[in-house]
C-alpha cells in the first residue's frame, strides 16, 4: 500500500504492547489449561495453596476478554505497520491449512459432521478481509463504519432468523443446552475492521500521538475510573466451553469497557516517551524477546501442544493441586525453551519469513 508516511519515522517496537501481550497470554494460557483439564463452570485454580497462583486468579478473571484483546493488537499493528500482501497472504494459508488439519484430525466420520466454527475460520475470513482493505485503501473508513455498527446490531435477535446451524453458529453463535460457539463474526469481525482502521490512522498521524497532554492523560483516566468496574461481570466466568459465550452475551457497556481498556493501552504505547522510557530498562527486555512477542503465531501452536500434554493428569492436579501450578508455569518455560532449541537447529530467518510482521 502507498503512504505518505515514511516508515522509518514509526517506531520498530511498541514495547508496552509487549508487556500488554505478555499479561494478556498469561491469562489465556490459565483459562486453556483448566478448559483442557477440567472443562467445568467452577474456576478449579481456586482450590490451589499456592500463593503466587492466588494474584494469577485475578489476572485471569480481571483478564477474561484477553483473546479479543490479543487480536486486537496484532490487528492495530497489521494496519500501523502495513506489511506487505505477501506475508499477508502467508498468514491466511497458514490458517487455512491449520484449519484443514484440524477438520482431518476431528472429522465426525459416523455423522459427517465437521468440527465447530472456531477461531481458525474467523481469523480466516478475518485475514481474507484485511487483504481486501490492503488492496482497496479507500473501504477502510466504510469497513470501520460497518464494524461499529455490528456492536449495535441486536445479533441474538437476529440469529433466530438464520435456520442453516453452520450458518448460525458462524455468524452470530450458538449458545444453549451443551452447544457454545466462540469466534462469531458478529459482532467480532467488526473489532477487526475497527483495530486495522485505527492501525492505519495512527500510522497516517503518528507525529501527533507520539506526545499527550495532560488533559488527554485526565480523559484516559476518568474512562479508565469508569471502565474497569464493568469488568467486575467477569467474576463468575466459567473454566469451559460456556466461556465463550460468556464473553459474548457480555452487556454492551461490558464489551465497550474492555475494548477502550485496550485502546487506552495501545494510545499510551504510542507516546514516544513511554515507549523510550520502557525500550531503555533492561529488565523489561524480555518481554519483546519472549517467543510470544517475536512470533505469536507459532508460540500459540507451541502452548496448545504442551497444554494437551499435560491435561491429561486431571487426577494428579486434584490430589496435588501444586502440581497443576508448576504446569501452569511449565508452559512459558517450554515455549521458550522449543524458541531456544529452534534458534539453534535452523537459522533466525526461518522466524523472520514466518513472522507476520505484527511487532
Amino acid at each position: 500500500m502507498n503512504t505518505s508516511i515514511d516508515s522509518q519515522r514509526l517506531p520498530q517496537r511498541l514495547f508496552l504492547l509487549d508487556i500488554f501481550r505478555y499479561v494478556l497470554i498469561f491469562a489465556i494460557v490459565a483459562f486453556h489449561l483448566y478448559e483442557f483439564t477440567f472443562d467445568s463452570d467452577a474456576f478449579p485454580i481456586e482450590f490451589s495453596k499456592f500463593l503466587l497462583f492466588d494474584k494469577v486468579s485475578f489476572i485471569c478473571r480481571f483478564l477474561t476478554f484477553g483473546g479479543q484483546s490479543l487480536i486486537a493488537l496484532s490487528v492495530f499493528l497489521l494496519g500501523f505497520k502495513q506489511i506487505d500482501n505477501s506475508k499477508l497472504i502467508k498468514l491466511f494459508l497458514i490458517f487455512a491449512l491449520g484449519y484443514v488439519a484440524v477438520v482431518f484430525s476431528f472429522y465426525d466420520t459416523e455423522h459427517r459432521e465437521l468440527i465447530d466454527w472456531d477461531l481458525y475460520p474467523f481469523l480466516i475470513i478475518s485475514f481474507l478481509s484485511i487483504l481486501i482493505l490492503q488492496k482497496y485503501a479507500f473501504l477502510v473508513k466504510h469497513f470501520c463504519i460497518i464494524g461499529a455498527s455490528l456492536f449495535l446490531l441486536p445479533y441474538r435477535e437476529l440469529a433466530v432468523a438464520v435456520t442453516e446451524p453452520w450458518a448460525k453458529e458462524a455468524l452470530f453463535g450458538i449458545c444453549h443446552n451443551d452447544h457454545f460457539t466462540s469466534w462469531p463474526l458478529v459482532p467480532w469481525i467488526g473489532m477487526i475492521w475497527i483495530f486495522y482502521g485505527l492501525g492505519e490512522l495512527a500510522m497516517k498521524h503518528y507525529s501527533v500521538l507520539k506526545k499527550i497532554s495532560k488533559m488527554e492523560v485526565i480523559v484516559y483516566f476518568v474512562i479508565l475510573f469508569l471502565a474497569i468496574p464493568q469488568l467486575r461481570y467477569f467474576g463468575s466466568v466459567p473454566v469451559s466451553s460456556r466461556l465463550y459465550c460468556f464473553v459474548q452475551l457480555a452487556p454492551p457497556l461490558v464489551t465497550a469497557s474492555f475494548l477502550a481498556l485496550t485502546l487506552i493501552v495501545i494510545r499510551f504505547s504510542l507516546v514516544h516517551n513511554i515507549n523510550q522510557f520502557i525500550g531503555n530498562r533492561k529488565y523489561l527486555n524480555f518481554f519483546t524477546l519472549s517467543f510470544w512477542s517475536q512470533n505469536l503465531g507459532i508460540a500459540y501452536i507451541v502452548h496448545l501442544v504442551y497444554i494437551g500434554w499435560v491435561s491429561d493428569f486431571k487426577e494428579v492436579y486434584l490430589a496435588k493441586p501444586i502440581l497443576l501450578e508448576f504446569a501452569f508455569f511449565g508452559c512459558f518455560v517450554f515455549v521458550e525453551l522449543v524458541y531456544f532449541i529452534f534458534k539453534i537447529v535452523f537459522n533466525r530467518s526461518v522466524f523472520k519469513k514466518l513472522s507476520p510482521g505484527t511487532r
